[in-house]
């Protein structure tokens, strides 16, 4: 940072001029804050950027981040908005960030500024990528009179955009009901679509303001619009966790089982966390054992999330425990890669089988999420109730004591050497436990699976690819080995010579 672009920021007038006196670039650009000019006029001194002006500085210079000077100039004072348009600044200037300089101007509030840029020419309906159109931007920073202001001259009330929807769907981010009564008295299209946000109603469904969607309701919106991937306003209203939002939609018609193949039904967004939707989407026909896309069923939505309360719920109203999805597995599956012993214990003592592997590859069985995350009570639980150790049907795949000595945790290990898991179990592809402890560089496994006499002379490779301290651990049980071989030839010699006299 320049000592010109520090003089700006503090605002010292002298320190500026002498250092321009002094040679100092007016020029120079700073990454984050743009130009000295760029400062001056975010600080509103004019008298530093008349200054920087009248002493070469670019008045149409530009920064990516900061935009050119005019946007910077329309967060506060209309005196240096006039200074640098009189001198040549483009009105209608575009950074990819902050669209136009009225763009900043709408988001900011000042309708002062705003005015006086389009009575000097900024175009009303100028599009960014980002940011919309500046009805966008005011639509959402909450500004009535900008809105009204931009309307009444030509501002397409209907204007799309990819990230932004149209202004009304930028309303709702505003939470304002005036503004959004405003736009759709002036033609707003209240089911307009948007591939990203849905309807107007779907975005006030998630922002959560229930007077924005009783007016939408009661002026033609679609309770049950669809969004490809995120489903219907109820999905959202579910999610947001406002029972009242909830109530008034299925009130007002709106499909409690309406399914979406991403986001499965109403009532598996509702499971994130929000038991008394839950109640209510079931006491008016919530299926609870809808099977959708990537959801799996209900169940399996809850018990990723973690709610013991809601899984119980679901159960005691007929939630099949052992429901089945491709993507998911079993509800057990789900409970397992949470993280959750208590729904875990709660799923098994109702009847969940605790062998059940996924439905897509009949393969990974429901203990192998609790190895791969380490969770050593849940190995013990499962264990204790039933869970197989042994992997025989594919030798593909890896074994459980496998995936255990490739995430390294040790206790894990021990335990499942201690009931019965086979140490020295090969696979073609994979190879053995000591194999990946090896290459994975844990030590203390290597320690432990040489504790069970795991048969380090099978495959010559763990000692190719350890480290020095796993290597020396492996030579020292080789040399033991070797000795114990030797000395039972040299018994059986012995034996023999006996036979024989």
């Amino acid at each position: 940072m320049s000592k010109l672009v520090i003089a700006a920021i503090t605002g010292d007038f002298d320190e500026v001029k002498r250092l321009v006196e002094h040679g100092a670039d007016v020029n120079c650009e700073d990454q984050f804050e743009g130009s000295p000019l760029h400062i001056a006029t975010s600080s509103g001194s004019l008298e530093i950027v008349k200054y920087l002006v009248e002493h070469g500085a670019d008045v149409n210079c530009e920064n990516d981040f900061e935009g050119s000077l005019l946007h910077s100039a329309t967060s506060g004072s209309l005196e240096i908005v006039k200074y640098l348009l009189e001198h040549g600044a483009d009105v209608n200037c575009e950074n990819h960030n902050k669209g136009s300089p009225l763009h900043s101007a709408a988001s900011s509030g000042s309708l002062e500024i705003f005015k006086y840029l389009v009575e000097h020419g900024a175009y009303v309906n100028c599009k960014n990528h980002r940011k919309g159109s500046p009805l966008h931007s005011a639509a959402s920073s909450g500004s009535l009179e900008i809105v009204k202001y931009l309307v009444e001259h030509g501002a397409d009330v209907n204007c799309e955009n990819d990230f932004k929807g149209s202004p009304l769907h930028s309303a709702t981010l505003s939470g304002s009901l005036e503004i959004f009564q405003y736009l759709l008295e002036h033609g707003a299209d209240v089911n307009c679509k948007n591939d990203y946000l849905g309807s107007p109603l779907h975005s006030a469904a998630s922002s959560g303001s229930l007077e924005i969607i009783k007016y939408l309701v009661e002026h033609g919106a679609d309770v049950n619009c669809e969004k490809e991937c995120r489903g219907s306003p109820l999905h959202y209203a579910a999610s947001s966790g406002s029972l009242e939002i909830v109530k008034y939609l299925v009130e007002h018609g709106a499909d409690v089982n309406c399914e979406n193949h991403h986001k499965g039904s109403p009532l598996h967004s509702a499971t994130s966390g929000s038991l008394e939707i839950v109640k209510y989407l079931v006491e008016h026909g919530a299926d609870v054992n809808c099977v959708k896309g990537f959801r799996g069923s209900p169940l399996h939505s809850a018990t990723s999330s973690g709610s013991l309360e809601i899984v119980e719920y679901l159960v005691e109203h007929g939630a099949d425990v052992n429901c089945e999805n491709a993507f998911e597995g079993s509800p057990l599956h789900s409970a397992t890669s949470s993280g959750s012993l208590e729904i875990v214990k709660y799923l098994v003592e109702n009847g969940a089988d605790i062998n059940c592997k996924s439905w897509w590859n009949n393969i990974e069985p429901v203990i192998q999420n609790a190895v791969e995350f380490g969770l050593l009570e849940m190995v013990k639980y499962l264990v204790e109730h039933g869970a197989e150790l042994t992997n025989e049907e594919n030798l593909d795949m890896p074994t459980i004591l496998f995936l255990a000595c490739e995430g390294g945790n040790a206790s894990i290990v021990d335990y499942l050497l201690q009931h019965g898991a086979i140490k020295d179990v090969n696979n073609w592809k994979l190879k053995s436990p000591l194999r990946i402890a090896c290459l994975e560089g844990h030590t203390d496994i290597v320690q432990t699976l040489v504790k069970y006499n795991v048969d380090i002379r099978k495959e010559k490779e763990p000692l190719i690819c350890g480290n020095n301290e796993i290597i020396n651990i492996l030579n020292v049980e080789l040399k033991k080995s070797l000795k114990h071989r030797k000395k039972i030839t040299i018994l059986k010699g012995m034996d023999n010579v006996n036979l024989t006299k």
